[in-house]
């Protein structure tokens, strides 16, 4: 019972992302926090996708995702990201992960990353 109330708890906070844009500038903040230059970091909003039609309560639970891409970063910089991502107010997942080294620079990497958003389907003029 405590399980579902959580789940809930973190879908309900996580609606907060659903608004156009909200998403993008949540995971710019998080890359701010962990010292990333706004000019090395990219994200990529999709449209929201609606959840799986098989799952109980489908009708709820909205899907959003984006597409991070980092240049130029250190390790302890990806490690401060994530951890700001696992550890944030909001229930955000990370769906792939590419890493690469930058042939240029040594000791710096690309990392493209796929950030999950589960939250509640907002009703539109509630």
């Amino acid at each position: 019972r405590r399980d579902k109330s959580a789940l809930l708890q973190h879908l309900d906070r996580s609606s907060q992302l659903a608004g156009p844009g909200q998403f993008k500038t949540h995971l710019l903040n998080q890359g701010k926090s962990a010292a990333i230059s706004q000019r090395m970091m990219q994200v990529e909003e999709k449209q929201g996708e609606e959840s799986d039609p098989n799952a109980k309560n489908a009708q709820d639970v909205k899907i959003r995702q984006a597409t991070v891409v980092m240049e130029k970063i250190n390790l302890s910089q990806l490690k401060s990201f994530l951890n700001n991502i696992e550890y944030g107010p909001y229930h955000l997942g990370i769906s792939s992960i590419r890493i690469s080294n930058d042939d240029k620079i040594r000791g710096y990497m690309k990392v493209e990353l796929g950030v999950v958003a589960y939250l509640f389907q907002t009703e539109e003029g509630t």
